[in-house]
């Protein structure tokens, strides 16, 4: 789909419409006046995509004066309304300044991040101090009063595949699915104090502004204990960390650093590391029925460290 300068891939599409459903169509259908209407209204020069489409469109842009912006497009939802509330929430607590919103046209306005890097070229140590130090800014934030979704919910996922699919029928590992489930539900049984979680604090999503240190883009939010948010660093950047050489002892060094970086129990910061990879593999085969395949590799390599 070609979006005035932008082409839209076509995986983009079909994992909107896949998630969406007529939503999407009718949504990407107004995208062109969308765009027109929230540059006018918000005075913008766009710019070109800042990244690959995904889930959402993510533009670069200019507002008069200077100002260099991002322009995100989510189709207007639940995804959209739980990073709204995550945005304000975190405000000054790790995240980049929501300057504008339009729920109804599925739009945010964000401050940008300069230079913009992210974590993926440190080394391990450097990495994981700065992960952890902003995890610390971001569990500092209020708990919103608007009913996010718990981890609990989260783990309503492993429910939801059995529901869909027979054992015969299923591509994942059984044995890895069934002690994946029972670790999430011991794991979330025993939580201990809950924060907002960030929800995806992955290597990608945690980028350098000159401004303000390190800051996290994308939140997914939810409501569980803090060690639950260092499950996506761990099973994380993909695929690039499955060409890693030694990735058994890389995701065990990982545990322990973590570990020690932030005092939380390093059996539970694996355990949580392994419910959640299988669990995104579920998420794979729901959103697009491929691409589980890294996530079960990672479960399988983090599962002695469990129990």
């Amino acid at each position: 789909m070609q979006l005035g300068s932008i082409e839209l891939p076509d995986d983009f599409l079909t994992r909107l419409r896949a998630l969406h459903g007529e939503r999407a169509a009718r949504w990407l259908v107004e995208l062109p006046r969308r765009l027109r209407s929230l540059a006018e209204r918000w005075d913008l020069e766009l710019g070109g995509p800042l990244s690959p489409p995904s889930y959402s469109l993510v533009l670069g842009a200019t507002r008069s004066g200077g100002l260099q912006v991002v322009l995100k497009l989510i189709v207007p939802g639940r995804h959209l309304r739980n990073e709204l509330i995550c945005l304000q929430a975190y405000a000054g607590h790790g995240i980049p300044d929501l300057l504008a919103h339009d729920e109804r046209e599925g739009a945010i306005l964000l401050e940008r991040i300069l230079p913009g890097s992210d974590l993926r070229p440190l080394p391990e140590a450097e990495a994981i101090g700065a992960l952890t130090a902003l995890m610390g800014r971001l569990h500092r934030a209020q708990l919103p009063a608007t009913g996010l979704p718990t981890v609990a919910d989260w783990g309503q996922g492993f429910d939801r595949h059995r529901t869909r699919l027979s054992r015969d029928q299923d591509p994942l590992p059984q044995d890895l699915l069934d002690h994946a489930e029972l670790t999430f539900d011991r794991l979330t049984g025993s939580m201990q104090g809950s924060v907002l979680l960030h929800g995806d604090l992955h290597p990608m999503n945690v980028l350098a502004s000159e401004a303000h240190g390190w800051l996290a883009i994308d939140p997914q939010g939810l409501i569980g204990e803090p060690a639950y948010e260092l499950g996506a660093f761990l099973r994380n950047p993909m695929p690039g960390l499955l060409a890693q050489s030694s990735l058994g002892s890389l995701l065990e060094n990982r545990v322990q650093a973590l570990a020690e970086a932030t005092g939380y129990a390093r059996q539970r910061i694996a355990g949580w590391g392994f419910a959640q990879a299988m669990l995104s593999a579920i998420w794979s085969l729901e959103d697009e029925g491929k691409g589980w395949q890294g996530a079960v590799h990672v479960a399988r390599l983090l599962r002695p460290l469990v129990s």
